[in-house]
């Protein structure tokens, strides 16, 4: 049941959509957007502000607009950068990229915990 004003309207009346809203790796989205229930906004796509997602996007796209319209392609540099970061961040740790490594904090007293971490990004 929903209220509207001081009356109860009965769910079968009120036509509410649910679903999943799924954001892949490096999406952006502008604030004020509205994505709707059911939609996928692809790998590396950028949303503009005060937009409105009524449909899933392909990856890598610039979208803007009520509803969104792509507007061009975005550059995939990103993905260089991020394997450059990844690989520094594994030379750095001596350890090898895509292999979960353990990290030993210190402890307050306590037997110290281990967390488990990525040298790259999944």
């Amino acid at each position: 049941m929903y209220l509207c004003n001081p009356s109860v309207v009965p769910e079968k009346f009120t036509h509410i959509t649910g679903g999943a809203v799924t954001l892949n790796k490096h999406v952006i989205i502008g604030s004020g957007t509205v994505i709707l229930p059911k939609v996928t906004i692809g790998e590396g796509s950028a949303v503009g502000a005060l937009s409105l997602v009524n449909k899933s996007l392909d990856p890598w796209g610039i979208f803007f607009g009520c509803p969104v319209k792509r507007i061009k392609n975005r550059s995939r540099h990103l993905l260089k950068l991020e394997a450059e970061l990844n690989e520094r961040i594994a030379q750095t740790n001596n350890c090898e990229p895509n292999k979960p490594q353990y990290l030993t904090l210190p402890s307050t007293g306590e037997q110290a915990s281990k967390v488990r971490i990525r040298a790259v990004a999944l």
